[in-house]
C-alpha cells in the first residue's frame, strides 16, 4: 500500500494521530502517512507489519483541524475494533463457500455426464453445489451489512475524538466534494482499497458546494439515497451516517 500510494511520513500529521490515539485510549499510536489522491483516509496494517493511518493530501486541504481529528479518530476506531482483521476473515468466507460450490457443481456434472451406470450421485453433488453458491451470496450480503455496521462504530470514535459536529462536517465535506467531482469519484470507485476508505459510494444527491454549515448538514440528512444499492455497499450512505451521529447525545457537540 505504501508503494502504490506513494505514502510519506508527516511529522505534523503524526503528532495529531498521537494526540487522537491517546484521547481514544489506543496505547500504541499507528504510524501516520500522507498519500496522493482525492479526499479520503483509511486504516491498514496489523501487529506484524505495523498499523497505519493514511490521509490523502486533498483531505488535508479540505478539512480544518477539528474535522481532520474526527477523520483520524474514525480510522483509529477501526484499529481499536480490529476491523481490518475481522473483515479480512469474513471477506474470505463467502469466497471459499462459493468456490466450493462451483467445484461441487463441476464435479457433479462431470460425474453425471461420463458415468456408464445409473448414478444419482452426480446430481446430488450439483444440488449441493447450487445451494452452496446461494449460501455464499447470502453470507456476502451479511458481511456487507456487518461492514456498514463497523463504519457506524468508527464514526462514533471520530465523534468521541473531536465532537459530533466535527465528524458530521468532515463527512459532509467529503460527500459534497465527490458529488461535484466525477473524476475523483471514478478514482475511488476503481481502487482495490475502496473498502478501506472512510467514504465509499451509495447514491445520494446533494447540491455541489463545499461550505458546510448546520443547514448544509440538515439538507444532506434529508437527501434521498438508494436503499437497494446500500444492500451491496460496504459503507452506509452519508445521510444515514449523519443521522446516526445525532443519536450519540453523550458525546460533545
Amino acid at each position: 500500500i505504501n508503494l502504490i500510494y506513494g505514502a510519506k511520513r508527516d511529522s505534523g500529521l503524526q503528532e495529531m494521530v498521537d494526540r487522537v490515539a491517546m484521547r481514544l485510549g489506543l496505547k500504541k499510536p499507528p504510524r501516520a502517512v500522507v498519500v496522493r489522491g482525492p479526499p479520503n483516509a483509511f486504516a491498514y496494517g496489523n501487529i506484524i507489519s505495523g498499523r497505519y493511518v493514511a490521509v490523502s493530501d486533498e483531505m488535508l486541504r479540505l478539512t480544518n483541524d477539528e474535522e481532520l481529528e474526527a477523520v483520524i479518530g474514525h480510522e483509529i476506531g477501526h484499529h481499536l475494533h480490529r476491523d481490518n482483521t475481522i473483515m479480512l476473515f469474513l471477506g474470505i468466507l463467502p469466497s471459499v463457500i462459493y468456490y466450493l460450490g462451483i467445484t461441487l457443481i463441476n464435479s457433479g456434472l462431470y460425474s453425471s455426464g461420463y458415468s456408464n451406470r445409473r448414478n444419482n450421485g452426480g446430481l446430488i453433488l450439483v444440488a449441493i453445489g447450487v445451494v452452496a453458491v446461494m449460501i455464499s451470496f447470502l453470507i456476502q450480503l451479511l458481511v456487507l451489512a456487518f461492514s456498514r455496521l463497523r463504519e457506524y462504530y468508527a464514526d462514533y470514535e471520530g465523534a468521541r475524538a473531536a465532537g459530533r459536529r466535527a465528524m458530521q462536517k468532515a463527512l459532509a465535506k467529503i460527500h459534497l466534494y465527490y458529488r461535484r467531482s466525477p473524476s475523483a469519484r471514478e478514482i475511488v470507485s476503481r481502487s482495490n482499497l475502496r473498502t478501506l476508505f472512510i467514504y465509499a459510494f451509495t447514491e445520494a444527491y446533494a447540491n455541489p458546494f463545499y461550505s458546510v454549515s448546520d443547514d448544509t448538514i440538515e439538507t444532506i440528512k434529508r437527501s434521498d439515497y438508494s436503499s437497494f444499492e446500500e444492500i451491496f455497499a460496504t459503507h452506509p450512505p452519508i445521510p444515514k451516517r449523519l443521522k446516526a451521529l445525532d443519536q450519540y447525545k453523550e458525546l460533545p457537540e
